[in-house]
């Protein structure tokens, strides 16, 4: 063998070698998809971490193994033509298994009628979410972006969408893609927690009054003691339909006012 062969088998091998160090030591996420008012199992339901473009299906059990998670906060979508989408925020480990079981919830259109009009179907949800963004959009309190206004703005990260819009201030990590949103109207209270160890090494500030965040309505942020911030570049610019911004506690819908003990309210709604 020349030696030109060899260098490039000893690359080679390397390369093996630091994909299956790699794959070692992500995380991973088993678990089933069920219906929910019987407990059947839902075979070919996507699972999927968008932000990662990690994406599985579920068995004829409904079963599903989730690999080459990284570590860290990641938002699990759940997707299955004739039911409404589910998500779930996860903290996943490294080299570690986690196991999360989800239920959807069917539309009330029937299956059959919604898989002979799979656009349609896809959609649905999305409507259901708009309703009440438009509702709120009308009462002028709050600021919204709309799709078509995300759409024009051809951003890659939600960060880069966020700092068009008056209201929340956006930090970045310093040694990473992540970052955070908090409202602008000063610094952190005495009554707010601060950040954690592992949002400091991120280069996170301790100064900011943090906002809370929802993700489809689900609360991913709530600015708990010992809770990690929520990297909003975590959600994929590309799958997000609509977003709201509330600036303080006072501005903040009644339907959120679980919220209303942090620094305005951020509500991203997705695909």
């Amino acid at each position: 063998m020349s030696r030109r062969c060899q260098i490039v088998a000893w690359c080679t091998l390397a390369l093996l070698a630091v994909s299956s160090a790699s794959a070692q030591r992500s995380a991973v996420l088993i678990g089933s998809v069920v219906t929910d008012s019987t407990d059947a199992p839902i075979g070919g339901a996507e699972v999927g971490i968008a932000a990662n473009r990690l994406l599985v299906f579920s068995d004829s059990a409904g079963h599903f193994r989730l690999g080459a998670i990284p570590p860290g906060r990641h938002l699990v979508t759940v997707r299955k033509i004739g039911y409404a989408p589910s998500s779930a925020m996860i903290s996943f480990h490294l080299a570690d298994s986690s196991e999360a079981d989800f239920v959807l919830v069917p539309l009330s259109r029937p299956a059959s009628m919604l898989a002979a009009d799979t656009v349609l179907a896809k959609h649905a949800p999305i409507a259901a979410k708009l309703i009440d963004f438009e509702r709120r959009r009308a009462s002028g309190i709050g600021r919204f972006l709309t799709a078509a206004q995300i759409t024009k703005l051809n951003a890659q990260q939600l960060s880069e969408i966020l700092v068009t819009l008056p209201g929340p201030k956006i930090y970045k990590g310093g040694a990473s893609s992540a970052a955070w949103v908090a409202g602008g109207r000063g610094a952190r209270s005495n009554t707010l927690t601060s950040v954690s160890r592992a949002d400091r090494l991120r280069g996170a500030p301790e100064t900011p009054c943090w906002a809370a965040v929802r993700v489809d309505g689900v609360l991913v942020y709530s600015a708990r003691a010992g809770e990690q911030l929520f990297d909003i570049n975590s959600v994929l610019a590309s799958e997000i339909v609509a977003i709201e911004f509330y600036n303080g506690f006072a501005e903040i819908p009644p339907e959120f006012s679980g919220t209303r003990s942090t620094c305005g309210l951020l509500l991203i709604w997705t695909k």
